[in-house]
């Protein structure tokens, strides 16, 4: 192959270079990062964690709550394929949906099976089991409050929260 340096001169690779050398790269990349420690997923949920974490200590301080809620009987369907999901519109691929709550302490979850272990998205999860505690208690906040959950911070909108 021929081509141009940052100087401008031609230079030729040599034929097996491009057989040999690229997939060597690219293998010793794929083991380097197959010894790596932590893969990156794994980091990619520290990040998520780090800044749901910082939202919430920027939260007032409310030293007097001690609430407690009683879910009976909570039932969690954690499903490969949303066409098995209870509710039907879930089930619409088109919709988006890759979990829901309802009234009767159910919750459907997509979910992956891994070598024997089935994982969930916990956001998601989370996420579901905020609208189940809110069903059970209407004063913890709805997920989907958007004014509670990322705006009352702010000094300027106190009136708007409850």
């Amino acid at each position: 192959m021929r081509g141009h340096s940052s100087t401008g001169a031609m230079q030729t690779t040599p034929i097996i270079y491009k057989a040999v050398g690229y997939p060597l790269f690219l293998g010793v990349c794929l083991l380097v990062c197959a010894c790596a420690g932590d893969p990156i997923s794994t980091e990619y949920r520290k990040i998520g964690a780090e800044y749901h974490e910082k939202w919430f200590q920027a939260l007032p301080e409310t030293p007097d709550l001690h609430t407690v809620v009683e879910i009976k009987e909570l039932t969690l369907h954690m499903v490969s394929d949303r066409k098995d999901f209870d509710w039907e519109k879930a089930r619409d691929k088109e919709k988006g949906i890759a979990a829901y709550a309802n009234t009767k302490n159910q919750i459907g979850i997509l979910g992956k099976k891994i070598g024997g272990t089935i994982i969930v998205n916990q956001m998601v999860l989370g996420h579901e089991f905020k609208h189940i505690l809110n069903f059970a208690n209407p004063d913890i906040v709805d997920p989907h409050d958007r004014a509670t959950m990322e705006f009352c911070i702010g000094k300027e909108l106190e009136g708007l929260c409850k």
